[in-house]
């Protein structure tokens, strides 16, 4: 077989045949092309593109650039001051209330013979809602009060806290002595309305409201405060009606109205889901900043993950869950 292969090859060498080169064909690859023909390709040139001329942007008149720079020569520049009791005093307006603990904590040795330094930590304290940091300051700071007026705000500063606490019976007693320092200070008397509500303290609510009342007839707490005695004496439809009035009030704050209807919300998701449903969709249209929250956990459905949870001030009663 080796020999007869041999033999045809060299046929082939003596008669000196010679293989014909083949035209590339339309359907070869460019590559193959490309070796196949000796020749270089012409170079392509793509079509320019149309240049795109944006149109002219027309600069501001003299007067105008005279007016813009008044603008902001008026504009209010923030800095922030290199004094640590100042520093801590702008974060606190800011309700950045953490960042100004941290700064008062570490200049406690330097500073803290002084009641402001821990009248500001409680009060950046209660911004982050840390009550037992507040409690420690009141109790270092309240030996330093020297006025009515510092040991009035440090009173209410730690009735807050055992408001947070639930501690209650000692939040009444904390708050009812800082009444006794200003009679016509409004935080204080509310803050206590609501510590004496959760023992449904109902004859004292009631002293302690008219009281306020006669004060600042027209403030919009003390009209929520009506509201809420009437649902502590089992009044539940004139509360309702009471709120509802709120809200028609244009004169009151929003957020005393959105409070009002909310308030109203709950107290109708007791009996009627569909009737909290329409106070749901009415808050929405009229206070769509404010919203109407606790109206709407109160008729959401139960979470599908966790049915056996509990959530605080949510009736679960209203909710049958699907078996």
């Amino acid at each position: 077989m080796k020999q007869t292969t041999l033999m045809i090859l060299m046929v082939f060498a003596a008669s000196g045949c010679k293989t014909k080169e083949i035209p590339p064909s339309s359907h070869s690859s460019p590559s193959t092309a490309s070796a196949m023909n000796s020749s270089p390709a012409a170079p392509m040139v793509a079509a320019a593109t149309p240049p795109v001329n944006p149109p002219p942007v027309e600069k501001p008149a003299p007067a105008v650039k005279s007016v813009i720079k008044k603008v902001e020569a008026q504009l209010p520049v923030m800095t922030i001051p290199r004094d640590v009791m100042k520093k801590a005093r702008l974060y606190i307006s800011l309700g950045y209330g953490r960042s100004a603990f941290l700064i008062l904590k570490e200049l406690e040795t330097s500073l803290g013979t002084t009641f402001e330094y821990w009248e500001l930590r409680a009060r950046a304290a209660h911004i982050f809602n840390s009550a037992t940091d507040v409690l420690v300051a009141v109790k270092k700071g309240m030996p330093l009060a020297k006025t009515p007026r510092e040991k009035q705000s440090l009173l209410l500063l730690k009735g807050r806290a055992q408001l947070a606490l639930r501690k209650y019976g000692p939040a009444k007693r904390t708050l009812t002595r800082a009444l006794a320092q200003f009679v016509d200070d409004h935080q204080t008397r509310l803050t206590l309305l609501e510590a004496l509500s959760h023992d449904r303290q109902t004859t004292l609510y009631g002293k302690i409201l008219e009281e306020g009342l006669k004060l600042s007839p027209h403030k919009g707490e003390y009209l929520l405060a009506q509201g809420e005695l009437l649902v502590m004496k089992g009044k539940t439809r004139d509360a309702i009606t009471l709120f509802q009035s709120l809200v028609l009030r244009e004169n009151l704050p929003g957020f005393v109205r959105a409070r009002a209807l909310d308030r109203a919300g709950t107290l109708l998701a007791a009996r009627s889901k569909s009737e909290a449903l329409k106070v749901v969709s009415q808050c929405r249209k009229l206070f769509p900043s404010y919203g109407c929250v606790t109206t709407e956990m109160l008729i959401a459905p139960p979470d599908p993950r966790h049915p056996n949870r509990k959530i605080r001030n949510v009736k679960r009663s209203l909710y049958k869950p699907k078996k």
